[in-house]
């Protein structure tokens, strides 16, 4: 792990007030592993809630497994029901690999009513695995964001997790799966690297988001916190909030939005900012990995940042 998602996950007091919420659950299903002499017969199933963490286990996986999405592009995953075929999805997986009841509540039942072999020691040991010292910590996070993919840091811990419940499942790919987990963590470090230089000279510029989805990206790059419209994307600002809102954003360089929707623009106009789209669920088909993904979220926030277009 880089020195940056290091410093940021030493302190363990500061990611338990996170909550457990906010971490990535791997589960499992009961399944019968091949002896360690034969190939396994079939790719595994894993079925992953939003896209950022398909393309984390396709990037890890590879043709290793099948992996689908429960949450569709463009859909809000704070409103979703599960449809039939979701259920299909979630009963023939090996691994369902997910954020955690807090923000994905639309699968709490569906993974309540699963067998009682299912698995949540990773919530415990995502935990172990970042909480060693307290020495270096400056971010304390009060768990309202729950957007944690956008964190490269949590990105590594993700794939390190999943590699781990992989080799559990099948133990004859334990070599390969050590050989493709230090890959995908030298790609992810690397482009790490690139976005922090990208966005070090913009750190102290203000910039504005629709709602509050960004905060583990800022704190993982060092920018200001955001300006927040809303807590949740679904709110509505009153005459006054907005009033408040229009004193607050003096100096800001543009507005976040997500999707150039009519809302975004009408909101833009009366702050007087200028707009930049940004992709935090990876719904653009054009993106085929994690390293797209981070870039491209980078990409945005360097245009906002950067006062371009």
């Amino acid at each position: 792990m880089s020195l940056m998602a290091l410093k940021h996950f030493s302190s363990k007091s500061g990611f338990r007030r996170a909550g457990i919420a906010a971490m990535v659950c791997v589960l499992l299903l009961p399944v019968v592993c091949c002896s360690a002499e034969q190939k396994p017969s079939k790719p595994l199933k894993v079925v992953a809630s939003i896209r950022p963490l398909a393309l984390l286990a396709q990037d890890l996986l590879g043709d290793l497994a099948e992996v689908q999405v429960i949450v569709p592009p463009n859909a809000d995953p704070h409103n979703l029901s599960l449809k039939i075929s979701d259920r299909v999805k979630l009963d023939g997986a090996d691994i369902v690999f997910w954020l955690g009841p807090e923000f994905e509540r639309f699968l709490n039942k569906a993974i309540k009513q699963r067998n009682q072999s299912i698995d949540l020691a990773i919530v415990a040991e995502l935990e172990d695995s970042v909480g060693q010292s307290d020495e270096h910590h400056e971010h304390v996070h009060d768990g309202s964001d729950t957007h944690v993919w956008m964190d490269p840091g949590y990105a590594l811990l993700a794939v390190k997790a999943l590699s781990e419940r992989v080799e559990r499942l099948r133990p004859e790919l334990k070599l390969e799966l050590s050989t493709r987990l230090a890959a995908l963590n030298k790609q992810i470090q690397a482009d790490e690297q690139s976005v922090s230089e990208r966005l070090h000279l913009s750190r102290s510029v203000k910039y504005v988001v629709m709602h509050d989805a960004y905060s583990h990206f800022s704190e993982a790059f060092g920018l200001s916190s955001a300006i927040v419209v809303n807590k949740m994307p679904e709110q509505r600002l009153s005459a006054k909030q907005l009033y408040k809102l229009q004193q607050g954003v003096e100096g800001a360089r543009c507005l976040l939005v997500e999707g150039r929707t009519d809302r975004a623009f009408r909101l833009a106009k009366v702050l007087n900012l200028d707009t930049v789209d940004a992709d935090p669920l990876a719904s653009n088909e054009n993106i085929k990995s994690y390293s797209d993904f981070l870039l491209g979220l980078g990409g945005a926030f360097e245009r906002c940042l950067n006062g371009r277009k």
